[in-house]
């Protein structure tokens, strides 16, 4: 979403990458599988960043979007 994304950039430094994470990664700092992951990601239910044939995901945004959900807020 728009509010989501504006939250990310406020969140982000200008002058550093953010080390993006793999499934894997996504699934450890979310406490799921990684087959949810990819799941959720399939249904574009989560923020994730195609990359060729590989996703990535990043971590500020995935926890602002894990903040929404414990909020009640919008996928």
């Amino acid at each position: 979403s728009c509010e989501l994304r504006q939250l990310v950039l406020e969140h982000h430094n200008t002058y550093t990458l953010t080390h993006l994470l793999d499934a894997e990664g996504a699934a450890k700092l979310l406490d799921l599988s990684v087959s949810k992951i990819r799941e959720m990601c399939m249904k574009d239910e989560i923020p994730h960043i195609p990359i060729g044939r590989s996703v990535r995901f990043d971590p500020i945004a995935l926890k602002l979007w894990w903040g929404q959900l414990q909020k009640g807020g919008e996928k």
